[in-house]
């Protein structure tokens, strides 16, 4: 899958589980455009006066379907948005407890990814009740996270 394939899947998991607002979607195939592609949907997208959800997800999943992209189930988009959230902690964009702290956000909101990300909800209740351990979960979380953007990298 190309690179523009991964931000389409990406966007497709974040609204699925509505985590990002149809306005970040929409800037997105602005900047796509800006760079010059000028696909029609990419274009239509790109081009929405009225930010309302669905019709947003509407053309983003056109553009999807145009470019061959399958769209995630509700697991495979917690475990996109998860991996996503933990690629921000390896880059310095995230502090480790926000990054846990997000991730249970996202279990809750598909129950059956709880199995492979319960492990970060261990690790955030762990950091919560242990302050004089803090710099240990910390590297737990940055560990775990390392894991799980390997894993989703084998196994998109």
């Amino acid at each position: 899958m190309t690179d523009l394939g991964d931000d389409v899947t990406r966007l497709l998991s974040w609204r699925l589980l509505d985590l990002i607002p149809p306005a970040d979607v929409v800037a997105w195939a602005l900047d796509q455009v800006v760079r010059g592609r000028d696909e029609a949907l990419l274009v239509a997208l790109a081009d929405v006066q009225e930010v309302r959800a669905y019709d947003v997800d509407q053309l983003l999943a056109e553009v999807a379907q145009a470019w061959g992209v399958t769209a995630p189930t509700e697991q495979e988009a917690a475990y996109v948005v998860a991996a996503d959230i933990a690629r921000d902690l390896l880059r310095g964009a995230r502090t480790p407890i926000d990054t846990a702290r997000e991730i249970w956000r996202v279990t809750g909101c598909v129950p059956q990814a709880q199995p492979r990300l319960l492990v970060f909800v261990g690790l955030m209740s762990e950091w919560d009740d242990d302050p004089a351990h803090r710099a240990e979960y910390d590297a737990d979380i940055r560990a775990e996270s390392a894991r799980l953007v390997a894993e989703m990298s084998r196994h998109p």
